[in-house]
């Protein structure tokens, strides 16, 4: 838990998570002691990858640490470094969001210093970077950030603050090559969050929200560094929907 030298320590948190679809159920003790996080279960969901797991685990954690910091009047942050599963050995969890990390291994992103100048004065870029940087940092808000990101980009299209939304978009869509389905399903999951509806996130659902948003923002950054030109339909087909991967984390 951030910062650590507060040196945090509470009483154990009990919780029964119930889930929802096929998750199953999880029964856990959550307590910190100095600023480190234990949480000590018991789950009939012995199917969960270890990446799911840790959304859903950090769903419960970040609540205690939400209410602690309240108390304190101080902001806290949460990062779940290990989980171990039955008898097997501790799954090492690192900074990178693996579907992410993985894209950017076999495609580096190169950008000149010019190139870093126009995006980050780009309207709204920068605020949608943001936006993206807490889907990463927070699981199961990721449909909610996501979708911020998408909707940041879209205020750009406007020629006036106050002009309607639905003109914005269209013209986002048709400058990027992005179908309003696409945007759609990223929308369903932020929805959820915002009207307050609990529900789990798969690793495959995250994965596929990731990866349409950074389409979405790939596309904008070849749009800025066109000069604000329509991408050419050839080089970027239309694109819809990102199905959830089956494999996690994949």
């Amino acid at each position: 838990m951030l910062p650590e030298k507060i040196g945090l320590t509470t009483e154990p948190y009990s919780v029964r998570w119930t889930g929802f679809e096929d998750f199953g159920e999880l029964r856990q003790d959550i307590f910190i002691e100095r600023c480190q996080v234990v949480v000590k279960g018991v789950m009939a969901a012995p199917h969960l990858d270890h990446w799911t797991l840790k959304n859903i685990v950090e769903q419960d954690v970040r609540k205690m640490v939400d209410l602690a910091g309240y108390t304190l009047g101080i902001s806290l942050d949460v990062t779940i470094d290990t989980v171990t599963m039955g008898g097997e050995m501790p799954f090492v969890f690192g900074p990178e969001i693996p579907i992410l990390f993985a894209r950017r291994q076999e495609n580096p992103l190169v950008l000149s210093r010019e190139q870093q100048s126009m995006l980050l004065t780009a309207p709204g870029f920068a605020e949608a970077l943001a936006d993206y940087r807490e889907a990463m940092r927070t699981p199961l808000q990721t449909g909610f950030f996501c979708y911020r990101a998408v909707e940041t980009l879209m205020q750009t299209f406007k020629g006036a603050v106050d002009d309607r939304d639905r003109p914005a978009w269209e013209a986002l869509r048709a400058a990027l090559n992005v179908d309003r389905a696409g945007i759609d399903v990223v929308k369903q999951h932020a929805d959820w969050a915002r009207h307050g509806r609990a529900r789990g996130l798969t690793d495959g659902e995250r994965a596929a929200l990731f990866t349409f948003t950074e389409i979405v923002l790939d596309r904008y950054m070849a749009f800025v560094l066109d000069g604000r030109r329509p991408l050419e339909r050839e080089r970027y087909p239309i694109q819809g929907p990102i199905a959830a991967e089956a494999a996690p984390g994949r």
